[in-house]
């Protein structure tokens, strides 16, 4: 199944002890980066959370934010103040006020709330209870991420096939004009020739027939054509494929391209350019669109 890499996931954990939430989100990147915001005293859990992650997901740039607290237990729990820091943090305010030429004054509230100067120290922490409540609020956020990214997969799906068909529809006009094309530069050639064939030898014209044929053969765009062709086939495969198709996706759609480049620089067709405009064009949204596939 096609999947997109934006999604978003949410789940709380609450219980006597703990008031946590959990959200993920995953946005479009080349390889899988999984980042982490979490209270200190999750640190623990931070492999186990990665390897989570990597069970589900195998592309993009994931964000995980997990907000929340210990509750406060005086039998089991103790306020931890940093002095240091609270000072510092005082020391700081009172700098820009005379930098700045503000009035000094500085209230209580401002340093306490300040992250990291007081924290609840729990003596016993049940790290195997608290990981176990974790990694089940991760798995149930990741679920609703990858959902997400199914049914953005299954949308962004249909636009691919709806731009694919258009690039076969230039193409089949490409391919319809292109014989016409060649024909009709072998004929102004021809009569070029003709036009001046009184004053060559017959050695002169029949190495002017020569060149005729290599140089209409270097405009033969059919080869081309049938490597699009089979470019265009395989980008529907990779639109059923059940794995990790992205980066094929986009590698493809560069040889798609490459081939569309050379068939603009061989025709010297003011009809086939229009049709190699609008497959260019249309190349370009697919691009886009599949630098969103997972």
């Amino acid at each position: 199944m096609l999947k997109s890499m934006t999604g978003f996931g949410r789940s709380e954990f609450v219980n006597e002890d703990y008031d946590l939430t959990f959200e993920i989100k995953t946005v479009n990147h080349k390889f899988l980066d999984i980042q982490i915001k979490m209270p200190y005293f999750l640190n623990f859990c931070e492999d186990k959370i990665k390897n989570k992650v990597r069970e589900k997901i195998q592309r993009g740039r994931v964000e995980i934010f997990i907000r929340g607290k210990q509750k406060f237990d005086l039998k089991t729990s103790s306020l931890d103040i940093n002095l240091d820091l609270a000072k510092a943090y005082l020391d700081a305010y009172q700098t820009i006020s005379k930098q700045l030429g503000f009035e000094n004054s500085i209230n209580f509230g401002n340093i306490i709330k300040n992250e990291n100067i007081v924290e609840i120290k729990t003596d016993n922490i049940d790290e195997d209870f608290l990981k176990e409540n974790v990694l089940s609020s991760i798995d149930k956020s990741l679920t609703e991420v990858v959902n997400m990214r199914e049914i953005e997969g299954e949308n962004l799906k249909k636009d691919l096939e709806n731009n694919i068909l258009l690039i076969e529809k230039n193409l089949e006009n490409i391919k319809k004009n292109s014989k016409d094309v060649l024909n009709n530069q072998i004929e102004k050639l021809t009569q070029k020739i003709k036009s001046f064939s009184n004053e060559l030898t017959e050695t002169e014209i029949n190495r002017l027939n020569l060149e005729i044929i290599f140089y209409t053969d270097k405009l033969d765009i059919n080869e081309e054509i049938t490597r699009l062709y089979s470019h265009i086939e395989n980008f529907r495969k990779f639109l059923e494929s059940k794995f990790q198709i992205g980066k094929k996706m986009d590698f493809l759609l560069q040889e798609m391209n490459r081939e569309v480049n050379t068939i603009a620089s061989k025709s010297n067709s003011f009809l086939i350019s229009n049709y190699v405009i609008e497959m260019k064009v249309t190349l370009e949204k697919l691009r886009e669109q599949v630098q969103n596939i997972e």
